[in-house]
């Protein structure tokens, strides 16, 4: 297995890239650059990185587009912005960006923990929450995340069993 921190550069300078590329492989890193928002997301897309330095200005592009796809790759993932052109404005933006994401992150760790710890009862969890039932049905519902929908599953699958012995025991007395 291996174990070296993969690096994606997402720089359009070349100087730039290669020097910023040359730097990460002398520190023991997998290192590779990309010069183009979508050369970055097919990049990140076949080998998920754990980490992207990231130009704020990319050609015509602004790599603060990039942040979420990256983010729904890998929502672990480190991002480093830099940029020579920069506003406070932009700084305030990346800032945000990836707060944002990591609170979102937070919630659904929290959702997911309160879930386990009343046995995939979703009517029970929403009353720990203290939310409507329907809306956390909505967001369980809406999250793609395959480790999080493997839970569920199986969360669905021990509440089915209990349900099903809970009916037989009744019948039997």
């Amino acid at each position: 297995m291996n174990n070296v921190p993969h690096v994606l550069i997402v720089e359009d300078d070349p100087d730039m890239s290669r020097v910023l590329t040359h730097l990460f492989r002398r520190r023991g890193y997998q290192a590779v650059s990309t010069r183009d928002v979508h050369a970055a997301l097919a990049t990140a897309t076949r080998s998920a990185p754990d980490a992207v330095v990231l130009d704020l200005r990319l050609a015509a592009d602004s790599g603060l587009s990039l942040i979420r796809p990256l983010r729904a790759i890998n929502p672990a993932m480190k991002i480093l912005v830099l940029t020579g052109y920069a506003s406070i404005r932009t700084a305030v933006d990346a800032i945000k960006l990836a707060k944002a994401r990591s609170l979102e992150h937070l919630k659904w760790k929290h959702i997911m923990r309160v879930l386990a710890d009343h046995g995939g009862n979703i009517s029970a969890t929403a009353r720990a929450l203290r939310m409507h039932r329907r809306t956390l049905q909505r967001q369980l519902t809406a999250k793609t995340d395959a480790s999080s929908q493997a839970m569920l599953a199986t969360l669905r699958q021990r509440a089915a069993r209990r349900r099903r012995r809970s009916l037989a025991d009744g019948q039997r007395h």
